[in-house]
């Protein structure tokens, strides 16, 4: 959102406050495994709607465009490097201020927004993308022995993400995940091995 509306006009002031050091990734993008990978191809996972191979060129130019006969999916990770990458080319109309908002005031003149660490901010409209920073936590692989049993609830994507990263981890459990409907993730095929590059990704050279 922030760097759309940056992109949108340099007569709009931008001011983008976000608690951690690493803007633009969030729970998703945040992740550090590299087996975490995204759900969709790269050529849906452009920054902007008016440009939809933007990622699939920034893929391209970081030699990290996946190969015709692998699955045309990239690692979560990339993509936040990618929108952090784009906030931080955006303009200078885009300030990224690193605190935590603490109380939102309407002075009838607009909004007074109080930081934690930092004096307070004055804006005309005020946008809240707080993100999913409320989902409970799972422990770090690494602190789980490896030998032990684990039971994870669910059989969605955070199923295969924790699955991922014990596996990562060198665990040597057994690993059973619980559904209440007896359910699995649906699988996406692989991209065939007589794909082109050009098929998978078109357009990655404009």
């Amino acid at each position: 959102m922030a760097l759309q509306l940056a992109r949108k006009s340099l007569d709009i002031e931008v001011i983008l406050v976000e608690r951690t050091d690493r803007p633009g990734r969030g729970l998703a993008y945040g992740t550090t495994c590299a087996e975490h990978v995204v759900n969709v191809v790269p050529g849906r996972l452009s920054a902007f709607a008016d440009d939809p191979n933007h990622f699939v060129r920034w893929l391209h130019r970081s030699g990290m465009l996946p190969a015709p006969e692998s699955f045309a999916f990239v690692s979560r990770h990339l993509v936040g490097d990618y929108l952090a990458e784009m906030l931080g080319a955006a303009g200078p109309n885009l300030t990224i201020v690193q605190d935590e908002v603490t109380t939102l005031n309407d002075t009838g003149a607009g909004v007074e927004v109080s930081l934690k660490s930092s004096p307070p901010l004055f804006g005309d409209t005020v946008i809240l993308a707080t993100g999913h920073g409320w989902i409970r936590q799972y422990p770090e692989p690494a602190s789980v022995p490896p030998d032990v049993p684990v039971t994870i609830l669910g059989t969605g994507l955070s199923m295969i993400d924790r699955w991922l990263s014990l596996r990562t981890s060198g665990h040597r459990g057994p690993i059973t995940a619980v559904s209440r409907l007896a359910s699995c993730p649906t699988a996406t095929p692989p991209a065939s091995v007589s794909t082109s590059m050009h098929q998978l990704f078109p357009s990655a050279d404009q």
